[in-house]
């Protein structure tokens, strides 16, 4: 799902199941809060929850801010709430501006070397500047280092979209997937390899359809000139068939997409990052009006308070 940069819970399309990798071996703060601001320009501005794009371009302004509370912290236990809060505001296709507004859940217990987590998300999409879409998402996990170096996490997913005015892309959605991390440079570095599957069930059986991804994503950390730098990279292939024929062109759609992402996190000073992030997608399908290729640049400064 790609929502201008950043959408928390939409994000979920291709990236779902995904552990932040500093979670899996950080404490938390207490109370942690981020506030962003950048450009960027998407070479195509798309909606892809609901099957649209624009074939045009444009420029926009990022914003976003996001608060998280963890009042629960131990060795074993930890409790957080938080909301995150993101908008895309188009130079010109102004109605396609996209807010997001998102409040979350997350207990995690640790057995041993095994970590349980349940998460909850709810989303609340406006477009432009009405409400478009809500989604309601609950994921239980379980994840360990089985060495020191390899983590590993399994996930289950469940998501359900409600559409204001496209009753017909309405779906429930149910997601299996797992992560392998390698770790090295004291675990600031890794290499992660991931594997998903997507069954969506929408009201219009046209959009329902069975998804396989597979994803490589790798991060190295950097000091150059005295700063640091975290340099990311990932790859995601994703496969779709769709259950029931599309009218246009009387029979089943199936397409597959790649997506490059690639950026960097350049530290500016205590609490104040840079991060430059570039994003290609390729997507193919039978069905003309789906298929395009897309690319984002976007810059955003972020300061964690």
């Amino acid at each position: 799902m790609q929502f201008g940069h950043r959408c928390g819970a939409i994000a979920l399309a291709l990236g779902i199941a995904t552990v932040p990798v500093e979670s899996a071996h950080a404490r938390t703060d207490p109370i942690a809060i981020t506030l962003g601001i950048g450009a960027q320009y998407q070479s195509n501005v798309s909606i892809d929850e609901a099957d649209f794009n624009t074939r045009q371009g444009d420029q926009g302004l990022l914003l976003s801010a996001s608060a998280r509370y963890t009042p629960v912290a131990t060795k074993k236990t930890s409790i957080s709430i938080g909301y995150a809060f993101d908008d895309t505001i188009n130079a010109d296709l102004t109605d396609f501006n996209l807010s997001i507004h998102t409040g979350s859940a997350s207990v995690t217990h640790r057995i041993g070397k095994v970590t349980l987590a349940a998460d909850g998300q709810y989303t609340r999409v406006v477009l432009g500047s009405r409400r478009y879409l809500d989604i309601a998402m609950a994921s239980p996990s379980v994840s360990a280092f089985v060495t020191p170096r390899l983590f590993l996490r399994g996930a289950f997913t469940w998501l359900r979209k409600d559409f204001t005015t496209a009753d017909r892309l309405d779906a429930e959605t149910l997601i299996v997937a797992a992560d392998a991390y390698r770790f090295f440079a004291k675990r600031k570095g890794y290499v992660a390899l991931g594997v998903r599957a997507d069954d969506e069930s929408a009201t219009d059986p046209a959009f329902s359809f069975h998804a396989l991804q597979a994803s490589l994503r790798g991060q190295v950390p950097l000091r150059i000139a005295g700063t640091d730098i975290k340099a990311r990279l990932g790859y995601a292939w994703q496969l779709r068939d769709y259950r029931a024929p599309t009218l246009s062109i009387g029979a089943n759609r199936h397409e597959n997409r790649s997506t490059i992402t690639g950026s960097l996190e350049i530290g500016l000073a205590k609490g104040l990052i840079l991060r430059p992030t570039l994003r290609y997608v390729d997507r193919r399908s039978n069905v003309a009006v789906y298929r395009y290729k897309e690319h984002t640049v976007s810059t955003m400064i972020v300061w964690k308070i």
